[in-house]
């Protein structure tokens, strides 16, 4: 990096608190000892968080100490939000997140400093290990899960997504605007950066998880879950769509750690490859993952009212949404009678029942039997209907069982 970049680079510790007035000024000092600005927002908490950190804002600070509140509690999107516009306010380029629960290690902000020297337009990101002492089983679901939704949508893999740890160029929001808030927006903003043309750099952070009893989280599994869910569903549908997004240029310097999405000739080989199943089925549990979600779209489109039709529907949305054509047509095969016509009736019978409140009468065209043209002209919006639900039913289903069967699959 030439030194003109590196007097531009002026960082900020933006740190967004909510309940967490045990382990707050642990964390707070911890960060004070680095040497660098901080911005701390408290999130309308509701325990000691307001007075303790009055009573730490009043001593006498080595590094500019700035603490926001928010009056009623936002959420961590809104908080963040608010410590990167002071930030900007204040002159300063990039900004590091640190979450002060007491998961993760102040002392592993050098590291996401040096990263950004190195690539001072790239989106840092922590990553914490998978086999850290403690680590929750609904954690690694999630982050399995989220690291699926964003290799659809960019063609990264990503491990860790939810990491609260990481650290964001300014220049990133002049582009990129996200939809979701609390704790999706982490998830979101790296699929929209990507897009915008930004590019993602993982640094290994450490993470300690306290028991269960000790444990204080904030993430409400069936609320959150379900918008981090129908977030994914969403990017994915707006990838499938030809539509322009902001993009920027960017000079990379160093591409042999930054990520960048899935364009281009990588993109045709990684579609075409007929090695690339084969190199997933031994390369992890998150590109096993990625390998059997693209059975499963084949699925769900098998389940679709297309006929012939299913041939480009499936080129084109495994093209748009990084599947492998190959594993994507072995779902999709399910599409070929006998198993095509049961499939058909199902949907069908589904979708009836719930459009119509009653079972169909297949006496007026029947799969197998009549052309897919008459069964469609008889059934449209049961067929439709119908196909989607069992098709998301189906392929989820799918992913399941090949992730329970390829558990023992001998790894790299």
């Amino acid at each position: 990096m030439n030194s003109h970049a590196a007097d531009d680079f002026n960082p900020a510790v933006v740190i967004p608190t909510y309940n967490n007035a045990a382990t707050l000024i642990g964390v707070l000092d911890r960060i004070e000892s680095l040497g660098l600005s901080m911005i701390v927002v408290d999130d309308g908490a509701s325990d000691d968080t307001p007075a303790t950190l009055t009573k730490w804002s009043d001593q006498h600070h080595a590094v500019d100490v700035v603490v926001l509140t928010h009056k009623i509690n936002q959420g961590k999107a809104a908080a963040m939000m608010t410590g990167f516009s002071r930030a900007r306010l204040t002159g300063h380029t990039h900004v590091v997140t640190m979450d002060t629960d007491g998961q993760l290690s102040p002392e592993d902000i050098p590291a996401m400093l040096a990263a950004a020297i190195a690539s001072p337009h790239a989106l840092i990101l922590g990553r914490r290990s998978t086999t850290t002492p403690g680590l929750p089983q609904s954690n690694l679901v999630g982050w399995y899960t989220s690291g699926l939704g964003i290799w659809v949508e960019t063609g990264v893999s990503l491990m860790d997504s939810q990491c609260g740890l990481r650290m964001y160029p300014l220049r990133l929001f002049d582009v990129v605007q996200c939809r979701v808030g609390r704790f999706g927006f982490e998830a979101e903003i790296i699929a929209r950066s990507l897009w915008a043309g930004f590019s993602v750099v993982e640094v290994p952070v450490s993470c300690v998880y306290p028991s269960h009893d000790e444990r204080v989280s904030h993430f409400r599994p069936v609320k959150d879950g379900a918008k981090g869910f129908f977030m994914h569903w969403a990017l994915a549908i707006r990838k499938l769509i030809l539509w322009p997004v902001p993009h920027v240029s960017t000079t990379r310097s160093n591409e042999s750690v930054e990520k960048s999405a899935l364009t281009g000739k990588r993109a045709w080989l990684h579609w075409l490859s007929p090695a690339v199943p084969w190199r997933q089925l031994h390369d992890g549990r998150l590109s096993q993952l990625i390998m059997t979600a693209d059975i499963g779209f084949g699925a769900f489109m098998a389940c679709m009212p297309l006929g012939l039709w299913v041939i480009p529907a499936v080129s084109y949305g495994s093209k748009r949404l990084h599947h492998n054509i190959w594993s994507t047509a072995l779902g999709a095969a399910l599409a070929i009678p006998p198993i095509g016509d049961v499939l058909a009736k199902v949907s069908i019978t589904i979708g009836h029942v719930i459009t119509h409140l009653r079972l169909p009468a297949f006496s007026l065209a029947n799969p197998g039997v009549n052309t897919h043209s008459e069964v469609f002209r008889a059934f449209p919006i049961s067929w439709c209907v119908g196909g989607v639900l069992l098709g998301s039913a189906l392929h989820w289903l799918i992913i399941g069982l090949l992730m329970r069967l390829l558990r023992y699959t001998p790894q790299k």
